[in-house]
């Protein structure tokens, strides 16, 4: 069965054409005078397609997917490629390449977070990931085997991460002020074992020395025993066993810590909701007594007319004594500085605040951070 028109208007008795309906359920629509008209609109069952362009040379520029999925197009007809593509949650994803081979680059989400992408199409790799927050992630491996190998903070402080997808683990960290420090073990089990400062100074940390027992001082060295193979298995699993009690121990003092921190937050946030609360009721009583005031205010009697001239025995005239120009720009100078100490006043008063604002954002964002780094995610 062929697509022929069901339902139209023909240019060929002096209409022009709107509407096209399909028997397989396409529709299309037409705009434009008769004989020049031009597709602006394709009706698909499980998409809308918009065009744009003269007659003839309509291109493809926008398709309305179901569940709010929306792609845009650019190029000449029959070369449109996708740039990019809108989801219901949100998030924007941006491809570059030619038609059919277009490769995702980007990915804005809603919260603010982007993330980039390297590679053919179908084969894409994440290779940064930038937070609200300023910290930006950077990834190394192929397509959905990547693993994170270095973390950057706003301050310009870098992590350095090795190890398989999973198992990473710290090796390095940079500060701005060229401070590096070096660790060392297994992953949550870091140990720092170097640091060397800006000028290249280089520290290697060391074990304390043992102290010496008073028989120790002798020429004869001492033979150390030889341990089996049951006894060298045994220390080992000591020793492993004090690594992993260490590790729990130094992992409990960070979580109570951020513990602490976000039980102090907490208590912020409900002496800053109490005082909330008290402000609008103080202010609902100002303006009920405001308004009982004005009430009786309106509902006083008007004083009683008072026919002019004076109402109590002559006095005779005083006369007020006009002030000189010196004057008058003396005050307008101390006027205009009064204002000028309000403005100032309001200035500093809306920095505070922002600064206040600013304070409570950065540690909403560090107690998050600390709180998934305690809990290992």
């Amino acid at each position: 069965m062929t697509d022929s028109p069901v339902a139209y208007s023909s240019s060929m008795l002096g209409e022009r054409v709107t509407k096209l309906e399909l028997p397989c359920g396409k529709v299309q629509h037409f705009e434009g005078p008769c004989g020049a008209e031009r597709l602006v609109k394709v009706e698909l069952p499980l998409e809308v397609q918009h065009y744009e362009g003269p007659g003839g040379k309509e291109r493809l520029v926008r398709v309305e997917g179901p569940y709010g999925h929306v792609q845009h197009f650019e190029g000449p007809r029959g070369a449109e490629r996708v740039v990019r593509s809108e989801t219901s949650s949100g998030s924007t994803h941006h491809f570059k390449g030619q038609r059919g081979k277009e490769r995702l680059v980007r990915i804005n989400s809603r919260q603010g977070r982007v993330a980039y992408f390297e590679g053919q199409r179908g084969e894409e790799r994440l290779v940064k990931v930038t937070m609200p927050s300023g910290f930006t992630m950077y990834y190394a491996g192929e397509c959905r085997e990547e693993e994170m190998v270095r973390v950057t903070a706003a301050n310009g402080t870098t992590h350095h991460f090795t190890g398989g997808s999973g198992e990473g683990r710290l090796v390095k960290v940079t500060m701005p002020s060229g401070f590096t420090m070096y660790y060392a073990g297994e992953r949550h089990a870091e140990e720092m074992v170097r640091f060397t400062e800006a000028d290249g100074t280089s520290y290697t940390r060391r074990t304390r020395p043992a102290t010496k027992k008073a028989g120790a001082l002798t020429n004869k060295k001492k033979s150390r025993p030889q341990q089996t193979e049951a006894q060298r298995k045994e220390a080992e699993a000591r020793r492993e066993a004090e690594a992993r009690r260490e590790a729990e121990a130094r992992r409990a003092r960070v979580v109570l810590r951020w513990q602490s921190a976000i039980r102090m937050q907490i208590k912020w946030n409900r002496e800053f909701r109490e005082k909330t609360a008290k402000n609008a009721v103080d202010r609902a009583r100002q303006e009920k007594r405001r308004r009982a005031a004005n009430a009786a205010k309106a509902a006083r009697p008007a004083a009683p007319f008072t026919p002019k001239g004076p109402s109590g025995p002559e006095k005779a005239p005083s006369y007020r004594e006009v002030p000189s120009a010196a004057e008058e720009a003396k005050r307008a100078s101390q006027k205009e500085e009064a204002l000028h100490r309000c403005a100032q006043h309001r200035v500093q008063n809306a920095k505070r605040e922002e600064l206040r604002l600013e304070q409570i954002a950065n540690m909403q964002e560090a107690l998050r951070i600390g709180f998934s780094i305690a809990s290992g995610n």
